[in-house]
């Protein structure tokens, strides 16, 4: 089926890059809003770049089972609180998923 995804997908916002894809090729967190028969596990990383985080449309993907999300390893005390939580919200996954 076109579009389909593996079993395992990651996500880094920081590089805009899929796993999957060459050094040279970028995409922002919101490439995932087309991406609608994503399944399995999806691992977004380093989320504060997610800038675009609405975007990604993870209330629409119906088959994921689990979702991991992962901060940087940086010094969040800068970061702003509210703009984490924005993340957050706008990463809300559909309902059916079993893991986050």
């Amino acid at each position: 089926m076109a579009g389909q995804t593996g079993r395992h997908s990651k996500w880094r916002p920081e590089t805009g890059r899929h796993s999957n894809q060459r050094p040279e090729t970028r995409y922002g967190i919101e490439e995932l809003k087309d991406m609608a028969y994503l399944r399995g596990t999806l691992h977004i990383s380093m989320l504060e770049n997610a800038v675009n985080s609405k975007e990604a449309k993870l209330s629409e993907k119906e088959s994921l089972q689990k979702l991991i999300f992962k901060w940087s390893n940086g010094d969040f005390n800068s970061y702003d609180e509210a703009a984490k939580e924005r993340i957050l919200e706008d990463l809300l996954p559909h309902s059916n998923i079993k893991e986050l």
